[in-house]
C-alpha cells in the first residue's frame, strides 16, 4: 500500500512532451466544452491536424499557438453544424475511431472517410457498437 501525503506550499508547473493520443483527445473533449479552452502542449502531427480539420468542419474554432498550446472555442455537447458534412480523417485511425463515437450523438448527419490505407483497415469493432 502506498500513502500519498499532501505537500503544503508546493507550486510547480510541470511540462510534459506533447503526445499524439492525448492531443486528439484534447481537441475532441475541448470542442464539447461550453466556452474557451486553452490546453497543451499538443503534438502537431498529420493525424492531429486531421482531427482539427474535421472538428473545424463541424463549426468548432481551433487555433494553434506558437507555444505548443491550442485555443478551442467549445460549442457544448452539440456541435453547431446544421447540414450534412463529409469529414476527411486522412490516414488517422485515431481520428476515425474516436470521432465516429462523438459524431454518433450529434444532431446532423456526417460521413467520415479515410485515405487509401485507412479505408482498407477493419472498422467493424467501431461501427458495430455505434449501430
Amino acid at each position: 500500500m502506498y500513502k500519498i501525503r499532501y505537500l503544503k506550499n508546493l507550486h510547480r508547473e510541470i511540462r510534459i512532451p506533447p503526445d499524439k493520443s492525448i492531443s486528439h483527445r484534447i481537441l475532441m473533449i475541448s470542442s464539447l466544452c461550453q466556452g474557451g479552452v486553452s490546453a497543451g502542449p499538443v503534438l502537431l502531427s498529420e493525424d492531429v491536424m486531421a482531427t482539427a480539420d474535421c472538428l473545424r468542419k463541424t463549426g468548432v474554432d481551433i487555433k494553434f499557438k506558437k507555444d505548443g498550446f491550442v485555443s478551442i472555442k467549445g460549442k457544448g455537447m452539440y456541435l453547431p453544424r446544421k447540414r450534412r458534412v463529409i469529414l476527411p480523417a486522412r490516414e488517422s485511425g485515431t481520428t476515425m475511431r474516436i470521432l465516429s463515437g462523438l459524431l454518433s450523438a450529434q444532431k446532423f448527419p456526417s460521413q467520415l472517410w479515410g485515405a487509401h490505407s485507412l479505408s482498407r483497415r477493419p472498422m467493424g469493432r467501431v461501427v458495430y457498437p455505434l449501430r
